[in-house]
């Protein structure tokens, strides 16, 4: 079982059926949907997203490095946040949103994945992750699906 399996079956069959083109079409679709919501700006991941909207799905080793250390800062990010918080017994607007952006940061991140099932249905866990509206997700996805 993979980790979109556990968010939605149904989802994680239909991308099963899909081609790699629009299976690569989803995972696109996915990450244009959680990173502006998770309110994620950063020049790699505007980098990162128009080489999928350009049809490559490999990232140059600069590129991968660069969003590796982005995904592992904003990770780090929202522990140090969540971790405080924990001591205060709340976790503010501020944390939900690092772990958002960690999360959508992720998605731009395995979409380039080398096959094109595992990086879309990984892709759109994150996405997942990263917003509060799966349903809306979801729907987003499906189009990117026909």
């Amino acid at each position: 079982m993979n980790r979109l399996e556990t968010l939605s079956q149904t989802m994680a069959e239909e991308l099963g059926q899909a081609t790699p083109d629009e299976q690569r079409a989803a995972a696109l679709a996915a990450c244009e949907f959680a990173v502006p919501r998770a309110e994620l700006q950063h020049a790699r991941v505007e980098e990162a997203l128009e080489s999928l909207r350009m049809g490559r799905h490999r990232l140059s080793q600069r590129q991968r490095s660069g969003m590796e250390a982005l995904v592992r800062r904003l990770d780090g990010e929202y522990f140090d946040l969540q971790e405080a918080a924990e001591k205060t017994r709340e976790c503010a607007d501020k944390c939900l949103r690092k772990f958002a952006q960690a999360r959508a940061a992720s998605a731009v991140l395995f979409a380039f994945g080398d096959d094109p099932y595992e990086a879309s249905s990984e892709s759109l866990y994150e996405a997942a992750s990263a917003v509060e509206d799966k349903a809306a997700l979801f729907d987003v996805v499906k189009s990117a699906l026909r």
